[in-house]
């Protein structure tokens, strides 16, 4: 069992990387690569950010179905490196926007938003215990 959880955590980490990873690249092909390409008649920004993002979109729901509230940090990370590469779809056309598969990705991360809330009300709390205590 604990070597489930731990190949699951690899995996959602690894997954995050790749996101941050695609979402470097997309900004480099966007202010280097696509200037250079559209010389010539190619959109490559819009083409390479249409197939990442549904590469992305292919394996998202597989990645989080398999994590416990031990990943629950990482899968939030994960969910706002998500809203940082889906940001980049505004620099496609409207009919490249309209292909997307991750317009609802925020959907997927919907049981965990309880998850997320207790750890951040307990640690708010430990907090405050920590404070209070520093003044007694």
């Amino acid at each position: 069992m604990k070597r489930a959880m731990e190949d699951s955590q690899n995996r959602l980490l690894a997954f995050l990387g790749t996101v941050k990873t695609l979402g470097l690249y997309l900004s480099n092909a966007r202010d280097v690569m696509a200037p250079v390409f559209r010389e010539v008649g190619v959109n490559y920004f819009e083409v390479s950010y249409l197939q990442l993002e549904g590469l992305l979109a292919d394996n998202l729901e597989e990645v989080l179905t398999q994590q416990s509230n031990e990943s629950s940090h990482y899968s939030y990370i994960l969910y706002l490196t998500l809203r940082e590469f889906k940001g980049l779809a505004i620099h496609t056309s409207e009919s490249a926007q309209e292909k997307l598969r991750l317009t609802q990705y925020h959907l997927s991360f919907k049981n965990m938003v309880n998850v997320w809330i207790s750890l951040a009300t307990q640690r708010y709390k430990d907090g405050v215990m920590k404070a209070t205590t520093q003044f007694e």
